[in-house]
């Protein structure tokens, strides 16, 4: 039995051909044989052409029980030979190398066997990670929400990853999280996400948000990280790699005015010599005010 070509290493979703030679070296008609082929778990069938003597076949294509491609009923008369084609198409399995074997029967008694190997090459994991803020230019006093996306960008479902958020200061409060399949954890300006439970299918994608308000003035770079035991070099403490991304924040003070005189909240008020006057105070969360007069 040869592979196609001579190929022996295939990626997901490649075809894997096969040419299974087989003869009859006796002096009689070899009556009621089966061709038994079965297909590795990392093979899907896709079609098979039997010839014999180069012409094809009357024997009947099979599809079940044990095996998963067979033909039988083939009557070989001496000396006579045939080969059967078959075509398979490899899947998302995890197998680093498959043995395809066929055998063959006579009257349903086994007479002969062979075996090729392939090699597969695993279908692409992997998993991305972007994170954004709804406003990134606050008050002091602001709440903002995080939004965390993780993407299936490879080929084959995943499950059990981690997500990490830590915040670059304790000067917030937290408010509310939204997440489904995880585990949510919070140990101070540490947010984690754990072992996520749900199947994300490739190019599906899930979203982590959180919302806190933010409590002092300052601009902070908040960082997200992904890990997978698939990943052994994705850490959640190093956020130049592919597992991390970051959200910008600014936050200011916040600035407010109002009237103090007159106290009836009047726009202005007249006094006795007959001259309007008016006093604003303007002051900022930090604590700092001035206070303005204006006379006309």
């Amino acid at each position: 039995m040869d592979g196609t070509k001579g190929l022996k290493t295939y990626a997901s979703g490649d075809l894997v051909g096969y040419k299974i030679a087989f003869g009859n070296s006796g002096s009689a008609v070899a009556a009621m044989v089966s061709i038994k082929d079965y297909l590795p778990q990392n093979l899907n069938y896709v079609s098979s052409q039997l010839y014999i003597n180069s012409s094809y076949s009357t024997g009947q294509y099979l599809s079940g029980g044990a095996f998963v491609d067979a033909y039988s009923g083939i009557t070989l008369p001496s000396g006579g030979s045939g080969y059967l084609l078959l075509t398979g198409r490899v899947t998302s399995a995890y197998s680093d190398q498959t043995t395809n074997f066929v055998y063959i029967y006579l009257n349903n008694q086994f007479i002969a066997y062979d075996d090729v190997a392939y090699t597969f090459t695993p279908p692409n994991k992997h998993l991305k990670i972007t994170k954004t803020v709804d406003n990134s230019d606050v008050n002091v006093g602001d709440e903002v929400t995080f939004i965390l996306r993780v993407l299936n960008d490879g080929e084959v479902p995943m499950t059990g990853f981690d997500v990490l958020d830590t915040f670059p200061t304790d000067d917030f409060t937290f408010i509310s999280q939204n997440s489904s399949g995880f585990t949510f954890e919070r140990k101070g300006r540490m947010f984690s996400w754990g072992n996520y439970q749900g199947v994300l299918q490739p190019k599906d994608f899930i979203e982590i948000k959180f919302t806190i308000k933010l409590t002092k003035v300052g601009e902070y770079t908040n960082w997200a990280c992904m890990t997978h035991e698939d990943f052994p070099d994705w850490k959640s403490d190093r956020q130049n790699r592919e597992n991390c991304d970051p959200a910008d924040v600014n936050v200011r003070e916040k600035l407010f005015c109002k009237m103090t005189s007159p106290s009836n909240d009047s726009v202005y008020y007249v006094d006795g010599n007959n001259k309007a006057k008016v006093k604003i105070t303007c002051g900022s969360s930090n604590g700092a005010s001035a206070t303005i007069k204006i006379n006309c």
